[in-house]
């Protein structure tokens, strides 16, 4: 959901005006200005503050302003200047005579939301306007085409249309029914965790990127409709409703910010919400068919859609710290519009004052409670930007290669580069810190000097996760040896086998026709044999050997038949098995019915050059291993052996990029782009339990001390050698 609001908040420093000799304000002082007459104000109240909502019918834009601004703004007219109605402020004790400067750039602030009409507009201050209008936009365009806004059509004739049929969404029943199939879902995926967990290391497989594809579409529309109706459920307007793309992934969104415009916050917070409970419908039957139809088909889009439609849903809209859903949930529940915008200048504020010593700088906060709020906010959203952009930036990395590498460098340089100049121009030019400048130029050189030392030397923490897969130290693949339909599979099934047990029954008829004819060659040959010998021993020798033949072709006949019957072939865990579900189906020869395991469990991970360079590894070792089943547990595993692995026969393709993994590989060649090397992890807790064998598994290992400088050198090193590797 977008939203859009304002509220006049002064500070000492904005963008700073260009200054002349004399009357720095004698221009703008005697313009005459006033509000739209089409604007459309609402008066209600926020926490018992009254607050002013203006609805702007041409851009369907809601500005929230406090009483204070409104008690400005509404002085403003045609038919007086702007100094007079400065000097009627100031005279009714609403502003003081020092807060000229801040009235004006709030007047420009209004005027470049297009919510005045001016009487008379200075060339220059136009041109002006224009010239910066255009500087930000050619900033933007540099990496504008990957965050996008695409408008794509105006649903509100739409949705004026349609909401009666999902009014009945809205009503108590419903919702208490939802409520009872959400506790349901919940239990039902509590009940089998570890299936719900088991199927995430293959949830990305090339065979499920399709419906992916078109359900994660599909649930984003349905969540913006959520939106939508919500809003029009309380007589709202929803003008636009289109795409943004984010580092190329598609986003939906609508424009529901009129919500804004409702006097009663729980109708705000349903529409706030709507998007998400319009997801969560889907997944309580989603929930239910997965769990009827695990293994099927229908199970598995059941489960993709629980996973996107209830997991990822929450764990992204729900983030207060990005402007989404949970962001607007949070500034209306703590009752502090322009969250984001008021807790970064808090931020600022108590920098200028405690590191600084900058004094009179004003507060946006109306108590200490919403100053503490406003403070942890700040540091929160500002960390989480940063990490946010950075992750980002890796993301145009990975996906673009060489070029993004470089538009990941100009993004986080363009930002440090702002940051700093922004920085500079307040510490050593800025009027706000002239009593204090000695103070600031010192932080300023302090920052200068001791930031980059910092980073330079600065360790890098995170440990490094490698995948893997589990196996063990003796594994068998029991295949199909004769054709046939599968009649019976072991039930139920045990989690340990002894040599000879049988596991799957198998028919075929043809086998059967033939055993049978080789018996009854065989009868008839020896029949022959004794009538011969009775009369002529030349032919008795003639028909043995007629009957060796029989005897032979009987045998050939009954070993195949006898491979209808797969049996362990040796003690062990029964790793997997053939599910019942292709019980009455065909199997073609070759193909896997069963594995059995034996020996302690172990994982085989892969690391590269850089990688094994870089961690700290040694045999006997301990590391911490994570399996797909049950990711909240921690193993300790020993290390067996590091050793080179074989390029040309790197079979666990799931570990690569063309899976899941991180290993640079060549379909074509079937090769690895790069040296790698096998760690062979020991997990002896695992051994009486059941076998987890073929489960993706990530191990945690050690990094030996590397400043973050280093890493970056080394980083940019590797990066163009690969340059000029690809170049010759």
């Amino acid at each position: 959901m977008t939203s859009t609001y304002s509220s006049y908040e002064p500070s000492a420093r904005d963008d700073q005006a260009e200054t002349v000799d004399g009357d720095p304000f004698e221009t703008i002082r005697a313009m005459q200005t006033s509000l739209r007459q089409d604007l459309q104000i609402t008066r209600t109240t926020n926490r018992s503050v009254a607050i002013y909502l203006v609805f702007d019918p041409l851009s369907y834009r809601s500005h929230r302003l406090s009483l204070s601004d409104y008690s400005v703004i509404a002085r403003l007219s045609s038919e007086r200047t702007l100094g007079d109605c400065f000097n009627s402020c100031v005279s009714d004790g609403l502003l003081q005579r020092e807060d000229e400067a801040d009235f004006y750039r709030f007047v420009t602030q209004l005027s470049t939301l297009d919510l005045l009409t001016t009487q008379t507009a200075e060339p220059k201050l136009l041109y002006e306007r224009f010239i910066n209008s255009q500087n930000a936009t050619r900033k933007n365009t540099i990496l504008g085409f990957l965050f996008l806004t695409i408008p794509v059509s105006n649903p509100d004739k739409f949705l004026d249309r349609t909401i009666g049929r999902f009014r009945f969404l809205f009503t108590t029943p419903v919702f208490v029914a939802w409520l009872i199939g959400m506790m349901l879902a919940i239990s039902i995926i509590v009940t089998r965790w570890d299936s719900f967990w088991e199927p995430l290391n293959s949830l990305l497989a090339a065979k499920n990127l399709l419906f992916l594809g078109f359900a994660f579409v599909g649930l984003k529309i349905w969540h913006e409709l959520g939106h939508g109706y919500a809003c029009k459920l309380f007589g709202g307007r929803v003008p636009e409703m289109g795409c943004k793309l984010i580092v190329g992934m598609p986003l939906a969104y609508v424009d529901a910010s009129s919500a804004w415009s409702f006097p009663r916050r729980r109708d705000r917070l349903i529409v706030m919400l709507g998007g998400m409970y319009f997801e969560l419908l889907l997944v309580v039957p989603a929930t239910i068919a997965w769990a009827y139809w695990p293994h099927t088909m229908i199970g598995s889009f059941a489960y993709q859609l629980v996973f996107m439609a209830g997991i990822a849903t929450l764990l992204f809209n729900i983030n207060p710290l990005m402007k989404f859903d949970g962001y607007f949930i949070l500034s209306d529940l703590i009752g502090i519009s322009n969250l984001r915008t008021r807790a970064v200048h808090e931020v600022k504020r108590q920098l200028k004052m405690r590191v600084l010593g900058v004094q009179g700088v004003q507060s946006s906060a109306r108590d200490y409670r919403e100053q503490v709020i406003l403070i942890v906010y700040g540091l929160l959203a500002t960390f989480y930007g940063w990490f946010l952009m950075i992750s980002i930036a890796g993301l145009i990395a990975t996906r673009l290669y060489v070029v993004g590498m470089i538009l990941a460098a100009f993004q986080i340089g363009a930002a440090l580069y702002r940051g700093g100049k922004g920085l500079y121009q307040y510490l050593w030019h800025d009027e706000e810190s002239a009593p204090v400048r000695p103070r600031a130029k010192r932080v300023g050189w302090g920052l200068a000097v001791g930031v980059p030392v910092l980073v330079a030397f600065f360790p890098v923490l995170s440990g490094q996760h490698v995948l893997g897969v589990v196996t063990a130290v003796k594994s068998t693949q029991l295949r199909v040896a004769t054709p046939g339909f599968v009649e019976a599979i072991i039930d139920p099934v045990p989690e340990l086998v002894t040599d000879g047990q049988i596991l799957v029954r198998m028919r075929n008829i043809d086998v059967e026709t033939l055993v049978s004819e080789s018996r009854l060659g065989e009868d008839a040959a020896r029949r022959a044999m004794h009538v011969m010998s009775q009369i002529n021993a030349a032919d008795e020798a003639r028909q043995l050997q007629v009957v060796i033949s029989a005897v032979a072709n009987r045998a050939v006949a009954e070993k195949t038949h006898d491979e209808l019957i797969l049996r362990a072939p040796h003690d062990g865990r029964l790793a997997s098995l053939l599910p019942r579900q292709r019980v009455g189906t065909f199997l073609q020869t070759g193909e896997v019915i069963a594995s059995i395991a034996q020996g302690t469990t172990q994982v085989r991970a892969w690391l590269n050059e850089e990688q094994l360079a870089t961690s700290r590894l040694e045999v006997g070792g301990n590391v911490s291993v994570k399996i797909a089943n049950d990711r909240t547990r921690t193993h300790v595993g020993t290390i067996r052996s590091v050793a080179p692995a074989n390029k040309s026969k790197f079979e666990d393709i799931s570990l690569t990029t063309i899976g899941e993994g991180t290993i640079p590989y060549d379909p074509t060649t079937g090769e690895t782009l790069e040296q790698v090397f096998e760690l062979l992890i020991d997990i002896p807790e695992l051994d009486s339990q059941q076998t987890l064998q073929g489960l993706s598994a990530s191990v945690r290992i050690g990094r030996r001390y590397e400043s973050v400088g280093r890493w970056t050198v080394r980083q940019t090193a590797k990066f163009v050698n690969s340059l000029f590797a690809n170049a010759h």
